[in-house]
């Protein structure tokens, strides 16, 4: 199908479930995600925005009649536990899948795989702790500019 959808053809869209909020510290962020990406797929599908407050999927999702954007921002929602269990479920979602979110949620590793297949990454320096950042170091690796 090309072109945009009618809305005679909406019926038979999968209805779209859009899973936002977590129970992480950014929360705030995910959720006011959720409800710009909501009014926007509104205007063409049937949807439904769920505000997730637990790490745990709702019990009444469908593989048969729905798509789920995962739209959690930080742990459980990009570091590959949540897509583990929409693959579990044999849910139909959005995104990364387990693997290539864990992968993304290690920054260096990541930097590691792209650049081992050929893409330029930017140079870098990390760290655990803000404490452990010397910007000397920093500016002696990475320059000034």
């Amino acid at each position: 199908m090309t072109g945009s959808l009618a809305m005679n053809d909406r019926a038979e869209s999968p209805e779209i479930v859009i899973l936002s909020g977590g129970a992480g510290p950014e929360r705030e962020v995910s959720l006011a995600s959720g409800r710009c990406l909501a009014d926007s797929l509104s205007l063409q599908f049937s949807v439904r925005l769920i505000d997730l407050v637990e790490n745990r999927l709702p019990a009444d999702l469908s593989a048969v009649n729905q798509v789920v954007f995962p739209i959690i921002h930080g742990e459980f929602g990009e570091d590959g536990e949540l897509q583990a269990l929409l693959c579990e479920a044999g849910l139909e979602f959005a995104g990364s899948q387990e693997a290539a979110s864990r992968l993304c949620m290690r920054k260096d590793e990541a930097k590691q795989v792209v650049s081992g297949a050929g893409v330029r990454v930017c140079p870098g320096i990390s760290f655990n702790d803000p404490r452990d950042c010397k910007v000397d170091e920093v500016i002696d690796r990475l320059g000034a500019d």
